[in-house]
């Protein structure tokens, strides 16, 4: 582990000796335009800009300043998809610290910062020295517990060990390499625990996917191991509060892996974390298969791609009927975003009758045919429209939608005029 003086001391070999000091290429720079050469206070504050504007897609940092402190920033890092970072407390002292002094090997430091976090989180102390402005920061990981072990030396980041003050970014570098150095500690730490399972689990899978993650909790009980697993969804064609949606969406699939005693081989706790698209297409009712006890877990995905896919696949064929009654109904004036109930005002001219057609579309379409409902516009019976619910119809599964639409048309055509004098009759005759 290196001091912050081991630090300074690697900064002097690669300095030049006296008298022949060299000017920085920023300073260099704007010597040659004219133009005022940044202060060390300006860079700094460019450097943590960095942090603060960095991508999501890259990574999920909340930087706070420290009151009174303008060389010093707290930095909190999410370190899964979903989490939603808040920087920790400042609990770093006065006195002077190495530049990786501390880590966390545990899930969930600053877990409690506020705004609430999804998921695991890295928080740090950015110190800069004023009377060293050009030399790298301390960079401090604020531990969660007295057992924590360093997940990482100072002369391993390349970011500091080859600081460049005039570089924008600088800090940026190094943060993510702190980030993927935690993950990469969390993977090991989860590869060397004595379960076959879980330890199959991640090399069979897991460790193979682009954008998994993995994080190793110690607590009495034993080791606690949680992944998550991003699994695409494909949203092209889907409709969502009346917008076509397009592209794919990614849904996350939580595994929380326990060990110790009699635990070993048991199946893993899963969870999964749906884009708002699917929530608001199944209201929240959408539910992950059970993970089978003696499954692995690359038997189990495709159950889960399976039970996100099929119900997409029911909702295109859906949606190609719905177009196609368009087609020949007009806009109707209500529908689902799942379209498995779509309503028109179905007006008859030539025998001057109407009513409220709604078509319920099965899952298992067109393996089950939709079911016709029609509630009259003037016909009433106690205060209520009078309605026909018809399951049977002419109707093949292998008929395209265009040629179902024009055949349930036909039908509704049919029937108007057993409605229209049929319905009154009813009413006659106390029905």
């Amino acid at each position: 582990m290196a001091s912050s003086a081991t630090a300074a001391a690697v900064l002097s070999q690669q300095a030049p000796p006296l008298g022949l000091v060299q000017q920085p290429p920023a300073a260099a720079a704007a010597a040659a335009t004219g133009a005022a050469a940044a202060t060390p206070q300006q860079q700094i504050q460019q450097q943590v800009r960095c942090v603060r504007e960095c991508p999501p897609s890259r990574c999920r940092f909340a930087v706070r300043d420290v009151p009174g402190c303008s060389d010093r920033f707290a930095v909190t890092a999410a370190v899964c998809p979903g989490a939603a970072p808040a920087p920790s407390p400042s609990s770093v002292s006065s006195t002077s610290q190495s530049p990786l002094s501390s880590s966390s090997s545990s899930v969930g430091g600053a877990s409690a910062g506020a705004g609430g976090n999804n998921g695991p989180v890295v928080s740090l102390e950015v110190v800069y020295s004023m009377s060293h402005p050009r030399a790298p920061p301390d960079v401090i990981v604020i531990p969660v517990s007295d057992d924590d072990e360093p997940f990482v030396s100072w002369n391993q980041v390349s970011g500091l060990v080859k600081w460049d003050p005039d570089n924008p970014s600088a800090l940026l570098d190094v943060m993510l390499e702190l980030v993927q150095a935690y993950k990469a500690h969390h993977r090991a730490l989860a590869l060397s625990l004595p379960d076959e399972r879980l330890r199959t689990d991640l090399e069979t899978y897991i460790i193979a996917q682009e954008g998994s993650e993995v994080f190793v909790q110690y607590t009495d009980a034993g080791p606690k191991v949680m992944c998550t697993v991003p699994i695409p969804v494909t949203l092209a064609g889907i409709c969502d509060r009346g917008r076509t949606l397009e592209g794919n969406g990614v849904a996350t699939l939580n595994l929380k892996y326990t060990l110790g005693g009699t635990l070993l081989r048991t199946a893993p706790d899963v969870s999964w974390v749906l884009p708002s698209q699917i929530e608001s297409l199944y209201d929240k009712t959408l539910r992950i298969p059970p993970f089978p006890a003696q499954s692995l877990l690359v038997d189990y995905i495709p159950q889960v791609v399976a039970a996100l896919t099929t119900p997409f696949e029911s909702i295109l064929s859906r949606r190609q009927l719905f177009t196609a009654l368009k087609g020949v109904l007009g806009s109707p004036v209500e529908w689902e975003n799942s379209y498995a109930k779509i309503s028109w005002m179905y007006y008859e001219e030539k025998h001057e009758w109407g009513a409220v057609l709604t078509i319920a579309i099965p899952d298992n379409y067109p393996a089950t045919q939709p079911t016709l409902s029609l509630a009259s516009l003037v016909t009433f019976s106690q205060n209520r429209p009078l309605t026909r619910v018809f399951h049977e119809y002419p109707y093949s599964p292998r008929w395209p939608p265009a040629e179902l639409a024009n055949r349930i048309f036909n039908f509704l055509k049919e029937t108007a005029q057993t409605l229209k004098t049929g319905w009154p009759n009813e009413i006659k005759g106390g029905r």
